[in-house]
């Protein structure tokens, strides 16, 4: 069993390859210019709600240390409970995938009064893209002119799916994907071992918390029969339905994630000739040697989409063999 790794509370300071980001944040804020509308951005698994909830905290600490907020106030033992009430969270409610109209609006009234406890109103909208179409509508009047002392944060791995008109009001911070130097002292702080850590990040394309997530349970035999499955596919050596139904037992939202990264390691190697590092998708590569690129690329789209249908009413077991026999005719 891994150790359990440095995971940053909301009032601590940031993963490592935020620092860009953050000290650009904790500069404008010192010199009085930090926006009232704030976007930020990054890949998947990359922290972004860590890096936003850390920005609430700086700002609505009372007794802030420098750049970071001290955890000990009063403001910031009741961020860290979830229960300060100058800080609103706008988040899909349970059984839900939207952040819808009605939060919108009850958070537009409450932001226009004065704050009770903190010098300032925080709020916090993850993951942006939630937002449907009305409440985002909702949202602009107060994005362009938030009422008094009052910063709206939103976080985000998808921006281009937000409306271009919240995107123009909002000052825009992308964080870079990860450096992997950064990421493995991050992964040393816990007693990692490079042994154990090399087939993590081979394996999360280089994005720190999943490959976190592979080191501390099963995911990575989990993805390893599910990438038998798709080899037997590619070799016919499988029946369509059954690996369908294997996948959608598993009930783990990732496997469109790893279809997703596979067929972008054929795509990448129809290009460049070269040997695919992912063992599975070598082993595709030798199966079916002169993959056509568009075809990956075909594939490639499609799992994406299967990823985001799972916010939606579509049953994944006729998505997957779609997919599969899409897999199986080429």
């Amino acid at each position: 069993m891994s150790q359990n790794l440095p995971i940053p509370t909301p009032i601590d300071k940031c993963y490592p390859w935020h620092t860009k980001v953050w000290q650009q944040l904790m500069k404008q804020h010192e010199n009085q210019h930090l926006p009232h509308a704030i976007l930020l951005s990054s890949q998947l698994h990359a922290g972004i709600e860590q890096l936003a909830g850390c920005l609430a905290a700086r700002l609505i600490c009372s007794e802030a240390r420098e750049d970071s907020a001290c955890g000990k106030c009063r403001n910031c033992k009741l961020f860290a409970s979830g229960s300060h009430p100058d800080v609103f969270i706008l988040e899909p409610e349970e059984d839900s995938k939207v952040i819808k109209i009605d939060q919108i609006r009850e958070f537009v009234h409450k932001i226009t009064l004065t704050a009770s406890m903190a010098s300032c109103k925080v709020a916090l909208v993850r993951p942006a893209e939630a937002m449907n179409r009305a409440a985002a509508n909702a949202l602009l009047k107060t994005l362009e002119e938030p009422a008094g002392e009052a910063y709206i944060i939103l976080s985000s791995t998808e921006p281009a799916r937000l409306l271009a008109t919240i995107r123009s009001r909002c000052q825009q911070y992308a964080v870079e994907p990860a450096a992997s130097a950064a990421v493995e002292a991050w992964f040393t702080q816990s007693g990692q071992q490079a042994e154990q850590v090399h087939p993590a990040m081979l394996a999360a394309r280089g994005l720190p918390l999943l490959a976190a997530e592979y080191l501390q349970g099963d995911l990575l035999d989990v993805r390893r029969n599910v990438g038998i499955g798709y080899l037997k596919i590619a070799r016919g050596q499988a029946d369509l339905m059954t690996v369908a139904n294997s996948w959608v037992s598993l009930k783990q939202p990732l496997v469109w994630l790893w279809l997703s990264q596979w067929m972008a390691d054929i795509a990448r190697t129809s290009l460049t000739g070269e040997a695919c590092k992912d063992p599975v998708s070598e082993a595709v590569r030798k199966a079916r040697p002169n993959f056509p690129l568009e075809t990956s690329l075909q594939l490639q789209s499609m799992a994406m989409q299967g990823w985001r249908s799972q916010e939606g009413p579509l049953r994944q077991d006729l998505l997957f063999e779609q997919w599969l026999l899409q897999w199986a005719q080429i």
